[in-house]
């Protein structure tokens, strides 16, 4: 960009003229400041956005910063580590929260029954996701009891096997309260087949299948992390607490500019929220 220092825009030209059916044309810097570029690689993504953070946190008064990503989900590592650090930034292009999606939803009711919640809201959320044809009145209770909930599934004179379906649904999450996270996490995923559930609902629902992975990714990544299901949850609600902050953030600096009413300088935007 032409309002960039020299260097910047110099090196931004020597990298551009290898596309060959980019018309030609040459971008004169309008600062005298030369300017400097740094380019750095990193084994991942971790350790990308921890370098990034300590610049960030060594950041002098006064100062401000742009951070630009390809799309939305390439910057979100960055975005984790600077919630978990509580580094304030701004994101105008972030309308809804990534952790209030109800795939997360879904996950976390797996984890609390994992670790020991009977709460009828979680057993209510997940018994059908994938299908396995349970109907909800058989969780009568606020506090599921399984014996009860089998009495009842036992009784059902509709449907003589549902007991045995409801026996195989506690084995699946005994099952599951034997793993870690992330052997958790794709359990779910691939032994449960939670992913045909996803492939149907899209497809159902008009939705774009796109949108899941995106979200699928961000939530197994945080996974690979957790040392155990109980700090997987709390990491996910932590972060969707965050979220909700950064979107408070963001609506008041709506059409405020980088710094805002609250002066935060460091903000985020994709190459194409940037423009203009």
């Amino acid at each position: 960009n032409y309002r960039s220092n020299y260097r910047i825009v110099e090196m931004a030209g020597n990298l551009i003229q290898h596309n060959k059916k980019r018309y030609p044309k040459e971008i004169l810097a309008v600062k005298e400041e030369r300017g400097h570029v740094i380019c750095k690689s990193f084994p991942d993504q971790d350790e990308e956005a921890v370098y990034v953070r300590e610049m960030l946190e060594n950041l002098p008064e006064n100062k401000s910063v742009g951070i630009l990503f390809r799309n939305r989900s390439h910057g979100e590592k960055l975005r984790q580590e600077l919630f978990l650090h509580h580094i304030p930034f701004t994101y105008p292009e972030e309308k809804k929260n990534p952790y209030s999606h109800f795939i997360f939803y879904d996950f976390e009711s797996y984890l609390w029954i994992a670790c020991g919640s009977s709460e009828r809201s979680n057993y209510l959320r997940i018994m059908n996701r994938p299908v396995r044809y349970i109907p909800r009145v058989i969780f009568e209770r606020d506090q599921v009891t399984r014996s009860h909930v089998l009495r009842a599934a036992d009784s059902y004179l509709e449907r003589p096997k549902l007991g045995g379906m409801v026996r195989s649904f506690f084995q699946e999450l005994d099952f599951l309260s034997t793993l870690p996270a992330f052997a958790f996490m794709n359990y779910i995923y691939r032994g449960l087949d939670y992913k045909g559930f996803l492939r149907e609902y899209a497809a159902s629902h008009g939705e774009d299948p796109k949108e899941y992975e995106q979200i699928l990714e961000l939530l197994f990544s945080l996974s690979q992390k957790a040392k155990s299901k109980r700090e997987l949850l709390d990491r996910i609600l932590e972060l969707r607490r965050i979220a909700e902050e950064q979107l408070e953030r963001n609506q008041k600096n709506t059409n405020k500019g980088a710094l805002g009413d609250e002066g935060i300088p460091i903000a985020m935007s994709t190459f194409h929220g940037a423009k203009g």
